[in-house]
């Protein structure tokens, strides 16, 4: 099911470690069935901390093979690159005094 949920051409989404894929984007270029697959996720980035991640979602590695969430419904991946569960927050950002503060913005036009 991972590969088939990874191929783009037939517009589903996934999400490699190392993308972000926020619920405003979803809005432009995708098709409904797209759209409602993630349309309960919600992408956080907190404060000085990790991008956390919460409703109906899947995480898959590059080449497609799925992370067991072991029932999640929501997980924290790290920002600060110090975590020894790599992609998952561990905590470390506080320890390593990781500050990043990420107010909401409008991106530019796509070229």
């Amino acid at each position: 099911m991972a590969e088939e949920w990874c191929e783009f051409a037939r517009d589903r989404l996934c999400f490699p470690v190392g993308a972000v894929i926020l619920e405003s984007s979803l809005k432009q270029g995708m098709n409904i069935q797209a759209e409602e697959s993630l349309a309960g996720t919600k992408v956080t980035i907190l404060n000085n901390g990790p991008l956390r991640v919460e409703g109906d979602f899947t995480v898959v590695d590059q080449d497609g093979k799925e992370f067991g969430l072991g029932g999640r419904t929501a997980v924290s991946f790290c920002r600060c690159g110090h975590t020894g569960n790599a992609p998952f927050c561990d905590g470390s950002h506080k320890r390593n005094g990781f500050a990043a503060i990420t107010p909401a913005r409008d991106l530019p036009p796509k070229p």
